[in-house]
């Protein structure tokens, strides 16, 4: 399941700046998948808009059963 992907990348943020036992977790995590681990800044803004329901932009919202289709991407 993990074959495809090459890079492990974690989003550090202010919020979880200090969190150092996440990045030896994340470490040993692309070790063991063979993985290149990667640390970018980044921000919660994204998750924090999809668990309120904010979907109104930078979301594909599709109802169950709905072929995603690449119309869906396009603006």
């Amino acid at each position: 399941m993990m074959r495809p992907y090459k890079r492990l990348v974690c989003l550090w943020t202010a919020e979880n700046a200090d969190l150092e036992a996440d990045r030896e977790y994340s470490q040993a995590m692309a070790t063991r998948f063979n993985m290149c681990y990667v640390e970018e800044p980044g921000t919660s803004e994204l998750l924090r808009r999809m668990v309120e329901g904010d979907w109104h932009r930078d979301f594909v919202v599709v109802e169950p059963g709905q072929e995603l289709t690449l119309e869906h991407f396009i603006l």
